[in-house]
């Protein structure tokens, strides 16, 4: 969403309050004809709607189907009862891929000035006779009752042709039965020897339709996106004042979480459907793959928050009067538009690691180039964000491989080791190196986390002493914030830190230590003074000093990554504080959120992971259709999160921004959804260790990604706490 088009979105916002609220949505259903030429007319005439996606020689001003996309999605929103999505969505394209300027020219400028109303007639049975009449029958035309044109494709001699058919021709009946969606009309059309305009080439209908389908797919999608959103904006309203039990109902978890998933599924279909409309732009060769994935996510989010809206009000969004079943029937209704969900998803084939067809440029080149001809170390393997103590040697070389081609902490500032790079080139590094089966770096403690904290809160000794260490891979490092009592709940530390004559000493314990064994230091809360988050301080702990005792902790997966760290009297000189003392809860935030910038990149492991699965399926001739529409599911949801992840990278957001935890959700539960899948497609060879099968191995790592970085009930109360602005639980009386 750039300026431009953040300005437009405010216009029409604007235009439509006025111009369409519910109250005149709700007498317009009502007539018998179902719109408002009125309405029609003041779009044109006000805000050049109609005109956006028309070349300006006909009339129009050229824009982009990025522009549409704005204003669809607050058409979605506003539920506007007009035939808008017909006319630019369907006629529009058809007269444009019809590639004839007479007609064209005929019926374009009076589109673009609100005077024309049209619709594209892709269904039924039309036949077109030598001299150009039309008979047959169409059951399903989007607002074909408004139309002053029908654009209609014809089975002729010569193929299937276009034709132009207005309103009040001959043979021409035009039947409106009732909709379950008053919002929006469809017809029944009979044509009885109809005559008709030949429009374009004998026989290109069928290239017609191919250019058309997929744009109006897009513009369909973004218009569920707006009517998802404003169904989840009803939710979240209503759950935050309305009381039960003594408080708002917002504040318990279980509808505090359906809010929290609504979110989720309007940002992954906000990602799809942005990035149809930017495939149309860019006339991408996967438009065809990327609008059906865009129908089918779309159209789930926008029945599932229509429902769930209903579900959230109780018995008054059951109400004729409440909107929520306005959206219930929209949503219904929109998704049996060119093909449903299940259509789309079963026209989809997976693409091969996922890669989307794009050609490396740029940074993304030249990264892509030096992990191609860089040798590695012996026995590096792409460990994820932690190695191993047996991964740790091989790691360092990596680490300093990388810091010699300027590689190696990306982000951090040219004087310390760094580019400099915004998030952008980071994450394109993550993907790139996902890409070519390596570690982005040592692990992510020192780079992503350590490093940035001391920049923003050490002293000018502390950087000196340890920042060019960690660039180049001598000293690795662990983070010492969860205890066995403080997880998720941090503030409850309770390891201590009490000043001695001659520093500090520590004495405490710490759990789920990634890497602590490897680790020549470690970054440590702990409590320095009373309770609550002003009581905090964060330390330098050097993890070889007397007192600390590191014991790895084996996981499910037979791999040890994890540890438990026991301070037993450790002695801290004065410059090991970072920060201020009693500060400790604001730098501790400060490291919290980095890894999620790589998130994206996992998808590149789980696109590669599907490809293993579809494999050892075949191998043992297990890839039925059930299992097909499975895998089809998980490559869709791989592919949005990468489309949201480069959505909040292309709009700057920052790593630790809380809008990154619809990001980690959707990693974490499809991570654990593809492990899953893999022991159905072994079938009883899952029985064997995962020392020898790769897929029970991921299926055994998929159950600790939901917890890992924030549990995904953490996220969730992060989502709708943070990002819809819910009320908390209340705090229990102590």
């Amino acid at each position: 969403m750039t300026a431009e088009l953040r300005e437009l979105q405010a216009v029409v916002r604007a235009f439509l309050e006025k111009e369409s609220p519910e109250a005149t949505v709700r007498a317009t259903m009502a007539t018998e004809q179902g719109w408002d030429r009125a309405l029609w007319t003041a779009m044109a005439e006000s805000i050049g709607l109609q005109g956006l996606a028309i070349p300006e020689q006909y009339g129009g001003s050229g824009a982009g189907w990025a522009e549409q996309g704005v204003v669809l999605e607050e058409m979605g929103r506003a539920l506007v009862c007009a035939p808008y999505l017909a006319t630019v969505g369907l006629a529009v394209p058809a007269l444009l891929a019809a590639d004839d300027h007479a007609a064209a020219e005929r019926w374009l400028p009076g589109i673009a000035a609100g005077e024309i109303v049209a619709t594209a007639v892709l269904t039924g049975d039309p036949l077109a006779e030598a001299d150009g009449r039309l008979t047959g029958v169409s059951p399903h035309v989007l607002d074909g009752a408004a139309a002053d044109l029908l654009l209609v494709l014809a089975r002729t001699r010569n193929g299937i042709g276009l034709f132009g058919v207005e309103r009040g021709a001959a043979g021409l009946e035009v039947a409106g039965p009732r909709t379950s969606d008053l919002t929006r009309r469809i017809a029944r059309v009979t044509f009885r020897d109809t005559p008709a305009t030949p429009i374009g080439a004998s026989g290109a209908g069928p290239s017609i339709a191919e250019a058309v389908l997929p744009r109006v797919a897009a513009l369909l999608a973004c218009e569920q996106v707006g009517g998802a959103a404003r169904a989840l904006q009803l939710a979240v309203d209503y759950a935050c004042t309305r009381i039960q039990f003594g408080r708002p109902i917002g504040s318990f978890q279980a509808v505090k979480h359906r809010c929290a998933d609504m979110l989720v599924a309007v940002e992954s279909a906000r990602s799809a459907a942005w990035k149809a409309v930017r495939s149309v732009d860019a006339d991408s060769p996967d438009l065809l793959l990327v609008a059906r994935i865009a129908r089918a996510v779309c159209s789930d989010a926008y029945v599932r928050c229509a429902s769930d809206c209903v579900q959230v009000h109780g018995g008054i969004g059951y109400t004729w009067e409440h909107p929520a079943h306005l959206h219930v029937k929209r949503s219904r209704g929109s998704a049996v538009l060119f093909g449903t969900a299940q259509e789309n998803r079963s026209a989809i084939e997976p693409t091969a690691d996922g890669d989307d067809g794009r050609s490396a440029t740029g940074f993304r080149a030249e990264v892509r180039a030096w992990l191609e001809t860089t040798p590695r170390p012996n026995g590096l393997r792409d460990y994820g964000p932690t190695p191993t103590a047996a991964d740790v040697p091989a790691g360092r070389e990596w680490q300093a491989a990388l810091a010699a081609a300027g590689y190696a902490c990306l982000h951090w500032p040219v004087r310390w080791g760094g580019r400099g790079a915004g998030v952008t080139e980071q994450a394109a590094f993550a993907e790139e190196a996902a890409r070519a089966g390596v570690p982005r770096q040592l692990n992510i403690v020192g780079p992503d986390l350590v490093g940035p904290v001391l920049m923003a809160f050490g002293t000018p000794e502390q950087g000196e002493r340890y920042l060019p260490r960690i660039a180049t891979g001598q000293d690795m490092w662990c983070q010492l914030f969860s205890e066995p009592g403080a997880g998720s709940d941090l503030a409850s530390v309770r390891t201590k830190a009490v000043r001695t004559g001659s520093g500090w000493r520590v004495d405490g314990q710490k759990v789920w230590t990634s890497g602590g064994d490897g680790a020549e230091f470690g970054l440590l809360l702990a409590r320095s003074g009373g309770p609550g988050h002003s009581g905090l301080s964060v330390f330098v702990v050097p993890m070889m000093a007397a007192g600390v005792t590191v014991r790895p902790l084996d996981q499910m997966d037979g791999e040890s990554k994890f540890n438990e760290v026991f301070l037993d009297g450790v002695e801290l000189t004065p410059d090991a504080l970072v920060g201020e003392e009693g500060h400790g809860w604001r730098v501790a935030t400060a490291t919290l959120g980095r890894e999620r910038l790589s998130l994206g990149a996992n998808a590149v492991g789980m696109f590669r992971a599907l490809d293993d699965l579809v494999a050892a399926a075949r191998d043992r001739d297990r890839y039925d259709a059930h299992l097909r529409a499975q895998v089809v599911e998980l490559f869709i949801r791989t592919w949005t999160l990468r489309a949201t992840w480069e959505r909040a990278i292309a709009e700057g957001a920052e790593p630790g921004a809380a809008s990154f935890s619809v990001l980690k959700l959707l990693t974490s539960e499809t991570h654990r959804a593809i492990g899953d899948l893999g022991v159905e497609a072994l079938g009883l060879d899952a029985v064997w260790s995962e020392d020898d099968e790769p897929l029970v191995h991921r299926m055994l790592v998929g159950h600790a990604q939901t917890i890992l970085g924030g549990t995904s009930e953490i996220q969730r109360n992060i989502l709708a706490e943070r990002l819809l602005g819910m009320p908390r639980e209340p705090a229990r009386p102590t």
